[in-house]
């Protein structure tokens, strides 16, 4: 016999005045996070806010709905709100984007609050080395792109190294996450030690991955991983076979 599927049902989206909204006892962030609240603050200044914040109606000691919502998701971009409204370039009548959850619901307000940091995924070194080229590709310099995401001009030039590297050492990279991502990353970064090496006839072009790890062993780079411990990681990525240091950095024999 068919069973129809229930059909799901989310929670309406609605404009609230910031002067209604107040920060939920229930968010569950305690410890401050990278980006500051300062600096939140300024990309909102500058690019409004790109994500609804999640709220739930405040209830008196009847339990009866007041005109005041709670905020346990979102409680950051909210206290990046307060911090323009201190500095009276926002609003407090300002309208803003919230999702309204019912206040009887049977999720808990931790439950928000902890999914929402908990299912957020970061994105690949590579996509944002994709990115960093499409902004550079219209028009946006360095310093501009460093200025937008509050970087250094030189940590944006390290990260759009990839572009030097060859397609396959980039595709290969996609495939992995963590430990492994991370030893792409800084293998395509540190890899210009190896370069210049081979440039200035100090290492040789088919040099072994053993040559070029004692050539570049020196070379400390990010959570005290060596560009040899990255080579070794990535030099035996296709069926076991060795790749020579040559190959992986696309240079010509």
């Amino acid at each position: 016999m068919y069973k129809a599927i229930q059909k799901i049902t989310l929670s309406p989206s609605q404009k609230i005045p910031f002067e209604k909204l107040m920060l939920s006892q229930s968010n569950v962030r305690r410890i401050k996070a990278s980006v500051s609240i300062e600096e939140l603050a300024a990309d909102i200044a500058r690019r409004g806010l790109l994500q609804s914040l999640s709220v739930r109606p405040v209830l008196d000691e009847a339990t009866i709905e007041t005109d005041m919502f709670e905020i346990p998701a979102g409680g950051r971009r909210f206290q990046a709100l307060s911090l323009l409204v201190k500095q009276k370039r926002l609003a407090k009548s300002t309208p803003i984007p919230c999702i309204i959850r019912d206040a009887g619901s049977d999720i808990l307000a931790e439950d928000d609050s902890l999914a929402e940091d908990m299912q957020r995924v970061a994105l690949h070194p590579l996509d944002q080395f994709r990115a960093f080229v499409a902004l550079r590709k219209k028009g946006q310099c360095d310093e501009e792109i460093a200025a937008a995401f509050f970087l250094t001009p030189q940590i944006v030039r390290q990260r759009l190294k990839p572009a030097s590297t060859a397609p396959a050492l980039r595709n290969e990279s996609e495939k992995h996450q963590g430990s492994l991502s991370l030893a792409f990353r800084n293998l395509i970064n540190f890899g210009g030690r190896f370069l210049k090496g081979v440039s200035s006839g100090k290492v040789g072009r088919q040099s072994s991955p053993r040559v070029a790890v004692r050539f570049c062993s020196c070379a400390r780079i990010e959570d005290g991983l060596r560009f040899g411990s990255c080579l070794r990681h990535v030099s035996t990525i296709s069926c076991g076979e060795t790749r020579s240091p040559c190959r992986l950095f696309s240079i010509a024999a």
